[in-house]
C-alpha cells in the first residue's frame, strides 16, 4: 500500500459519488474537516483505495481482488494500536473481510444507516420543554473542550471545528450532554451525540438532538443518522426523533484485543 500525500486527497472524491451507502467520514477526511490517512494500491488513477478516518471508520473502495494491496492491508490491520471499523463497497470487499473474520482479525458486526422523516419527527416532539434544563448552540470554545468517545474534537481538525454546529445541555452552567454534526457536507448533516455518564436517563440526548435537527429543519439541511445495529440506545433515539432504517450492511471491526 502506499500512502497518499493529503494535498493529492481531493482528487478522490469522485470515487464517493453515488456510492449507496453513509461516506461521509470519509469525505471529511478527503476534503480536510477531519483527521485521517488515505493508503492506494497506486498513486495514478488507483484501483483500490482505504480511506481511514482519524476516529477510527474506514472506507474500503474499487478492486476488492486486488492480491498484493490486500496483502500488505491485512499485515497492516494487525498492527493496529486502536479499533478501527471497517466499511466497503462494493460488496464484493467481503470476500477478503471475512477471511479477517475467520482468521480472528476482525470480528463482524452490522451497521444501520437511517433517513430522516420530519412527519413522525414533528409528532414525538411537538410538546413544550418544561425541564428547565438550558440548551444552547454551541460555541467552538465550549466543544472542543467537552471530553467524552463521541465529541466533536475526535470528529473534526482544531482548525475546522467552527464549521461543527452543535447544542449542549447545560447543568450547573457545565456541559451535560451534546448533539453536533459529526460531519457537514453540502445539505448534509450526520448527528453526533454524547451524553455525560451522571446525567444519562435525564432525556437530555433527545433534547440536544431535537434542538440540532429543528435546527437542520430551519436551514434547509437533511439530518442522517448512522450507527450499529447493536447500539439499542442510539436505535432508540434515532427512531424518537425521526428516523427510520434505510439500510444494513456489514461492519467490521478490528480490535486489537481480539487479533488471533
Amino acid at each position: 500500500m502506499i500512502e497518499l500525500k493529503s494535498i493529492t486527497y481531493e482528487s478522490l472524491l469522485p470515487l464517493l459519488t453515488d456510492i449507496p451507502i453513509n461516506t461521509w467520514f470519509a469525505r471529511s477526511v478527503l476534503v480536510g474537516h477531519a483527521d485521517g490517512k488515505v493508503f492506494v494500491d497506486k498513486e495514478q488513477d488507483p484501483a483500490s483505495v482505504y480511506i481511514c478516518n482519524g476516529y477510527g471508520m474506514t472506507l474500503l473502495l474499487g478492486k476488492s481482488d486486488n492480491e498484493i494491496f490486500n496483502d500488505e492491508l491485512s499485515h497492516h490491520l494487525c498492527t493496529l494500536d486502536k479499533c478501527e471499523w471497517i466499511q466497503a463497497y462494493p460488496r464484493s470487499w467481503d470476500v477478503f473481510l471475512q477471511s479477517l473474520v475467520n482468521n480472528g482479525t476482525a470480528n463482524l458486526s452490522v451497521r444501520v444507516n437511517l433517513n430522516f422523516n420530519r412527519d413522525i419527527f414533528e409528532k414525538n416532539n411537538n410538546a413544550p420543554d418544561t425541564s428547565g434544563i438550558d440548551v444552547i448552540s454551541g460555541t467552538s470554545d465550549l466543544i472542543k473542550n467537552i471530553d467524552g468517545s463521541v465529541v466533536p474534537k475526535h470528529f473534526w481538525k482544531e482548525s475546522s471545528i467552527s464549521m461543527c454546529k452543535s447544542y449542549v445541555a447545560l447543568i450547573n452552567n457545565e456541559p451535560a450532554a451534546v448533539a453536533f454534526s459529526s460531519y457537514l457536507h453540502d445539505e448534509y448533516l450526520e448527528i453526533g451525540i454524547e451524553t455525560v455518564e451522571r446525567y444519562r436517563g435525564m432525556g437530555l440526548a433527545t433534547k440536544v438532538c431535537t434542538a440540532l435537527i429543528r435546527y437542520c429543519i430551519n436551514e434547509g439541511l437533511t439530518p442522517v443518522w448512522s450507527c450499529r445495529l447493536d447500539n439499542i440506545g442510539s436505535m432508540n433515539l434515532a427512531k424518537r426523533v425521526g428516523f427510520i432504517e434505510n439500510l444494513r450492511l456489514p461492519y467490521y471491526i478490528v480490535n486489537p484485543r481480539v487479533q488471533a
